[in-house]
């Protein structure tokens, strides 16, 4: 059974916890919108962006467009009075409904992750596992089936908590990586999954300093944090 599955059926299993997302007919309206905030004039709704690290996993229906040309989607497993999306193709900003704090590492309480090497294009090379409890029953009742000591699905989720502690301390002073001070080649991004917000995903890089020096970029408040040795190990993994 392969592993890609896993983190489907988690998605699909958090969503149900979630509350079910309203599909109000396309609103046109004769207002603006600009790139950081707008108002829905048919719900009330003021949305704003949020940082650059959130993306949908998928786009939904079209929910509202304005005269500027400006269209925004629903994001599949997401309440569009929380959460939307722009139209831009395989980089759509969210937007979070004002009254939602902006989503940070820590509260984005992050369970699994892709695994994704970015070149041109994004190359997936593979995801770290949430625990047994956020997997779907069918898969639960696969791994205690097992003998103890064994299991078809690998158990990643030190290195997601890992990854979510040293982002949740003090960053470094050097906060961004400079060009030519970084193993260009080690850099990874990590698509952080989520329970608590399963149509979205949290991006951090993974990069390794010409120093030797391991380091975990969060892409919303562009800060740098001492990445764990256990949390290189792993992902080096899919750099041999």
């Amino acid at each position: 059974m392969k592993k890609t599955n896993v983190i489907i059926s988690l998605i699909l299993i958090a969503s149900i916890l979630c509350s079910c997302a309203r599909l109000p007919t396309v609103v046109e309206t004769s207002g603006s919108s600009d790139l950081e905030s707008f108002v829905n004039p048919e719900t009330g709704v003021e949305y704003i962006a949020c940082s650059a690290a959130l993306m949908p996993i998928t786009a939904g229906e079209l929910y509202c467009k304005f005269d500027n040309d400006n269209r925004y989607r629903t994001i599949k497993f997401e309440d569009p009075l929380k959460f939307i999306c722009d139209d831009t193709e395989f980089t759509s900003g969210v937007y979070r409904a004002s009254d939602i704090p902006e989503i940070t590492v820590k509260s984005f309480a992050p369970v699994a992750a892709h695994v994704y090497k970015e070149k041109n294009v994004a190359i997936f090379l593979g995801q770290l596992n949430a625990e047994k409890k956020y997997l779907d029953e069918s898969y639960q009742e696969l791994i205690d089936s097992y003998s103890e000591g064994e299991t078809p699905i690998a158990d990643d989720s030190e290195y997601i908590y890992a990854i979510r502690d040293a982002m949740s301390g003090e960053p470094e002073k050097d906060v961004f990586p400079a060009t030519g001070t970084v193993d260009e080649d080690s850099m990874l991004h990590v698509r952080l999954l989520s329970a608590t917000y399963p149509g979205l995903t949290y991006i951090v890089v993974y990069y390794r300093s010409l120093d030797g020096n391991d380091y975990l970029y969060d892409y919303g408040s562009k800060l740098s944090y001492k990445c764990p040795l256990s949390v290189a190990l792993r992902l080096w993994e899919y750099l041999a």
